[in-house]
């Protein structure tokens, strides 16, 4: 019963990690995860593979505000830092992505979006790859389930299935060379933009992680977390700041991302560890509870012994009675039992009675001394002996034999000693 207690528990926690969270922009925005753009944000900003510092999130919104911006440029390249510590032996690649959560052009310019707010996207995945897009479809619900490739999703990686690149290990190249450029010109004031750029790390042999930890390499002492599920170049980001935290980080066209479906992210690294602590919980439990058994039992035998009183037993005692050992009940009785209720030890036969034929009715002095009860002689006591223990003679019997005995001494002393009378 247990053991099914356990897998349905398992099984509660497996459902957990299929259950989707869907993304909560509103909840971002409160949050003020998105920062303004404006003339004085910088032209070029560099991302940081560490914690928060490895997403960034703007939006250009000009409703009611003074002076609205026309027009801005923003590069986003990783950072040199970052630069510095990979080269050809890395075992993993720098790779950026920008993702428009929300998009919407004023309604007067739906049919010619050209002429309001142009959205230009430049992805540069290497030194002679260069793609420019322009974006042209709107994006209203912040939270639709999907997000289109090269409209509202941009990676410096392709596309592609995975299969179709039919190579074992993934090519080096140098992160300087990657970024996204965002381009707004003719910035309308009804119009409003909000997006992300994330820096991911992308592993180069699928063979050099296992799958057992998502195919991640450790970022500071802590193992990233994997966007894919059994792929041969995982894409990794880190855990701080960018797990549950409203926005899609993992560059997926399926909203919310992996790293937003928070019960995924909750139980694939703690279910084991929870599974085991309710086990460590449940066995000290028990081992609790044995001793404490074992305690009481030992107490309840120690009151057996001694003497019984009036008081009723508890409901635990009852309880802990029950399951001591019983004795059969076609069982002999104990020794204590047959002494106390004289069982087995009446004689079959009773002996014979003393009468007063058998004493003399008149005893000397000396013979006086020497009265004693009669005794059945030791033939008879071993030939039978159930004659044992013998009855005391009746009251009548000793109360005749007494007065006869004290006139017999009353006559010895009259004739001892002379009358002092005249």
């Amino acid at each position: 019963m247990k053991f099914k207690c356990l897998l349905v528990f398992f099984a509660c926690l497996v459902i957990q990690i299929q259950d989707i969270v869907p993304m909560k922009f509103e909840d971002a925005l409160s949050e003020g995860k998105f920062e303004d753009l404006t003339l004085n944000t910088p032209s070029v900003i560099e991302l940081e593979y560490f914690g928060v510092r490895a997403t960034k999130a703007f939006k250009v919104d000009q409703k009611g505000k003074k002076g609205p911006l026309k027009e801005i440029s923003i590069k986003f390249v990783v950072s040199q830092d970052d630069c510095e510590l990979e080269d050809s032996s890395s075992l993993y690649v720098y790779e950026l992505s920008l993702a428009i959560v929300k998009l919407i052009f004023s309604e007067k310019d739906q049919s010619t979006k050209l002429n309001g707010t142009q959205v230009l996207i430049q992805v540069e995945q290497g030194p002679d790859n260069v793609i420019k897009h322009t974006v042209q479809s709107p994006r209203i619900n912040p939270e639709a389930t999907t997000l289109q490739s090269n409209q509202h999703l941009f990676r410096t990686w392709p596309f592609a299935k995975y299969e179709e690149y039919q190579v074992e290990k993934l090519p080096w190249i140098n992160p300087g060379n990657k970024s996204i450029t965002l381009s707004l010109q003719d910035i309308h004031p009804q119009d409003s933009m909000y997006f992300l750029v994330t820096l991911h790390k992308r592993v180069r042999d699928p063979y050099t992680y296992s799958q057992w930890n998502s195919g991640c390499p450790n970022s500071r002492g802590r193992l990233d977390y994997g966007c894919e599920i059994f792929v041969p170049f995982q894409v990794c980001i880190p855990h701080d700041g960018l797990t549950c935290d409203y926005l899609p980080n993992c560059a997926q066209t399926t909203i919310p991302n992996a790293d937003e479906n928070c019960s995924a992210v909750w139980s694939f690294q703690n279910a084991l560890l929870l599974l085991i602590y309710t086990l460590a919980a449940i066995s000290s439990s028990l081992i609790i509870l044995g001793c404490v058994r074992a305690c009481i039992l030992r107490s309840a035998c120690a009151r057996s012994e001694e003497p019984a009183t009036d008081r009723r037993p508890s409901g635990i005692m009852e309880y802990l009675s029950n399951s001591l050992p019983r004795r059969p009940r076609n069982a002999p009785p104990t020794y204590d039992d047959a002494v106390k209720n004289n069982e087995g030890f009446e004689p079959d036969e009773r002996p014979p009675s003393y009468s007063q034929a058998n004493s003399p009715s008149l005893l000397s002095m000396e013979t006086a001394n020497e009265v004693s009860p009669p005794r059945v002689s030791d033939s008879v006591r071993s030939e039978d002996p159930s004659l044992y223990p013998q009855d005391p003679p009746d009251y009548d019997e000793i109360t005749s034999n007494s007065i006869t005995l004290n006139r017999a001494l009353e006559n010895h002393y009259n004739e001892t000693v002379p009358n002092s009378n005249p």
